[in-house]
């Protein structure tokens, strides 16, 4: 009984063993396989439908081998080799581009089979690889599935011989994939894309000041000595009339100029529809622009106090309004373009591209002759800032 028992439980142990070995060559090629890839695929567009998208294929060879082909298969369903493979809807290789960066060269070629889900490099020549060695290659020409966060698959087989892999295919009802040497499979995935928007605003930031900043104000000048009287022996200019500007328009912004020249009820002081310097003894009334904070903001055509000095001339003329004795024109050629003032938009005085806060000078300069009328002489200057986005 004991040996009868035995017998029975060694029939038993091998019934066992050979139900596991038909299980497992039963259970897929790549089961059947000792070596397989260690391997990668990596996109640079994970978007649906999104084409002409790089699929950049790395794997190390398990096999020292002279290889001829590699086949890379691309299914909806599974990434085991040998199973049959359905092909991830709206997904195409193209026409295969490919880009060489490791193990192999541009001596390999590549097609398209199963309708262009399967792409097939091949090398009759062979080129020798040892076991642990990368192969990597950009696949140029690829349009993703086109449903979006879906997974799909890849089955990457190297061999031995080109007509082998040629011979590769795989359809959703038949597996032909001949022998290879190494395989394995990768997992992808198609995504949503995020769309990120912000808003800036445009801005445009002006002030206006006669004080020491925009913050302390100030509107009135007195242009005149400390009585607030011309002199037709010399100019008064003052220097307090200043605004700071700011935008970020594309196209920058531009400040003109609006008003009149001096009057007292029907008497006027000459503007100078010229640029001119100062003439002492002679009505005139004139302006320059220039630039004290900020390397944005420039004087516009003739307001620069001295045709293309870029407003230097006239940030150096000296401040004398205010003083008991005129002072003088300081070489500064002035200009009150006085049928542009009054115009419907002004006169452009001057110019800005985009930038943080810059900071402009009005200087203003009136002379009188001798016979210029008596009166309380005044003007309202309005200055006004456009931008252009």
């Amino acid at each position: 009984m004991t040996s009868l028992f035995k017998k029975l439980l060694n029939i038993t142990l091998l019934a066992v063993l050979a139900f596991g070995v038909l299980s497992y060559l039963d259970s897929g090629v790549v089961r059947a396989y000792s070596r397989t890839l260690t391997d990668s695929i990596t996109m640079n567009n994970s978007t649906s439908s999104a084409s002409g998208v790089d699929y950049q294929v790395s794997f190390d060879a398990a096999t020292t081998a002279t290889l001829q082909g590699i086949v890379i298969d691309f299914c909806s369903n599974s990434p085991v080799i040998g199973d049959v493979c359905d092909t991830p809807a709206g997904f195409s290789v193209g026409t295969p581009a490919v880009s060489y960066t490791s193990g192999i060269t541009s001596s390999w070629s590549a097609t398209s089979a199963d309708a262009d889900r399967t792409v097939i490099l091949t090398y009759a020549t062979g080129t020798a690889i040892t076991a642990g060695q990368n192969i990597s290659f950009d696949i140029t020409t690829i349009t993703n599935p086109s449903t979006a966060n879906s997974t799909f698959y890849a089955r990457i087989l190297t061999y031995t011989s080109s007509t082998e892999a040629s011979g590769y295919s795989v359809t959703s009802s038949s597996s032909n994939i001949n022998t290879p040497t190494d395989a394995g499979g990768v997992a992808l995935s198609t995504g949503n894309n995020i769309s990120v928007s912000f808003i800036i605003p445009e801005t445009l930031s002006f002030c206006v000041y006669t004080s020491s900043s925009c913050g302390t104000g100030g509107s009135s000048i007195v242009l005149g000595d400390n009585h607030g009287i011309l002199s037709s022996s010399g100019p008064f200019v003052d220097k307090t009339a200043k605004y700071d500007i700011a935008t970020n328009a594309v196209h920058g912004a531009a400040i003109t100029l609006h008003g009149a020249t001096l009057t007292a009820g029907s008497n006027s002081i000459a503007a100078l529809s010229t640029p001119t310097a100062s003439v002492p003894g002679t009505s005139q009334f004139g302006i320059c622009t220039y630039t004290t904070s900020g390397s944005s903001l420039v004087p516009f055509g003739d307001y620069d106090g001295n045709a293309g000095s870029g407003g230097t001339a006239c940030q150096n003329v000296a401040q004398s309004s205010g003083n008991s004795a005129p002072g003088s024109g300081g070489g500064v050629l002035w200009y009150f373009n006085q049928a542009n003032t009054t115009s419907t938009y002004g006169d452009e005085i001057a110019s800005m591209t985009p930038d943080t806060t810059n900071t402009g000078v009005i200087a203003l300069m009136a002379n009188i002759s001798t016979s210029q009328q008596a009166g309380i002489y005044s003007t309202s200057l309005i200055l006004v800032a456009t931008g252009t986005y």
